[in-house]
C-alpha cells in the first residue's frame, strides 16, 4: 500500500492498473475500500498530521522498491505537453548511494501525447542535473542542448527522460565550481577532481530500474553518447535494446 498526497493507492504491478491510474485523476480516492484501509492505517498509525510521513513509514522502509513513486502532473513547455512524474528514493537506496551531493528525489518526463506505460524498447534518455548549463546557461559543456534534444525526441516519438540529481557527475555544485576554477587555469577535468580528492565519476543510476518496473516499460533503447552509461545500465541489469544517439 502506498499513501500519496493523503489518498490510498494500490502498489499492483499490473499494467492496466497503471494506465488506469494515470488516465484518471489520481488525487481523488478510487473507491470505499480505499477508504475503509485508509481509516484502518490511521487508527493503527495515529491520527497524522502529515502524509508524507505515512509514506516514510510505509514505503520507504520496503525492501522492493529502490525509489517510490509521489505523484504526477502536467508540464507544459515550450518544446510540448509532457507529464512530470516525480520519485523517491528509499533509505535503503540513499544509504547505498551514501553520497550528500547526490540528490534523492529522481523525475520522468514523458510526452502526453506518447505514454511509455507497459511498453517495450521505449527511447529513455537518463539525464544529470546541470544547473550551470540548464538554468545558468554556461556554455561550458552542452548538458542543456542534450536535454532539449531528449525532450524534442520524447514529444515527436515517443520516450521519457529519467532526471536524476546529480551535479556534476555526482560531486555536487560548489565541488563543481571548485573544479572550474582549477580548470580555468589549465587543468583539465580529471585532474581538477583528482586534485580536490574528488572521484572522475560518482553518479549511481540504482534507482532507474525501479523506476521502470514501476512504469511498466521492459526494455529500451538509451538514448545516449556515452559508452560507460551504457555500461553501467547493463550491470544493473537493465534490457537495452538499442543505443540513440544525441546529435
Amino acid at each position: 500500500l502506498r499513501i500519496t498526497n493523503g489518498f490510498a493507492a494500490s502498489h499492483s504491478r499490473n499494467v492496466q492498473t497503471k494506465v488506469f491510474l494515470r488516465n484518471h485523476d489520481i488525487n481523488r480516492i478510487a473507491n470505499q475500500d480505499d477508504i475503509a484501509i485508509s481509516e484502518m492505517i490511521k487508527k493503527n498509525i495515529g491520527d497524522l498530521k502529515s502524509t508524507a510521513a505515512v509514506t516514510v513509514e510505509l514505503d520507504w522502509h520496503s525492501k522492493e522498491k529502490a525509489s517510490i513513486y509521489i505523484a504526477e502532473t502536467n508540464l507544459p513547455t515550450d518544446i510540448g505537453h509532457f507529464r512530470l512524474r516525480a520519485y523517491r528514493n528509499s533509505l535503503d537506496m540513499q544509504e547505498l548511494i551514501n553520497n550528500e551531493h547526490v540528490g534523492n528525489e529522481p523525475a520522468v518526463i514523458y510526452s502526453s501525447k506518447h505514454p511509455p506505460f507497459g511498453e517495450f524498447g521505449v527511447p529513455v534518455r537518463i539525464h544529470d542535473q546541470c544547473i550551470t548549463s540548464e538554468v545558468f546557461g554556461s556554455k561550458r559543456c552542452d548538458c542543456k542542448e542534450q536535454l532539449k534534444m531528449a525532450l524534442e525526441y520524447v514529444d515527436e516519438h515517443g520516450g521519457a527522460v529519467i532526471y536524476l540529481q546529480q551535479e556534476g557527475r555526482g560531486i555536487g555544485l560548489a565541488n563543481k565550481v571548485a573544479a572550474y576554477a582549477l580548470q580555468d587555469i589549465g587543468l583539465d577535468t580529471v585532474d581538477a577532481n583528482t586534485h580536490l580528492g574528488l572521484p572522475e565519476d560518482c553518479r549511481h543510476y540504482g534507482a532507474v530500474p525501479s523506476i521502470l518496473e514501476d512504469m511498466g516499460i521492459d526494455s529500451i533503447k538509451l538514448m545516449t553518447n556515452n559508452p560507460r552509461k551504457i555500461s553501467k545500465l547493463s550491470e544493473l541489469g537493465l534490457k537495452i535494446d538499442d543505443t540513440i544517439p544525441m546529435v
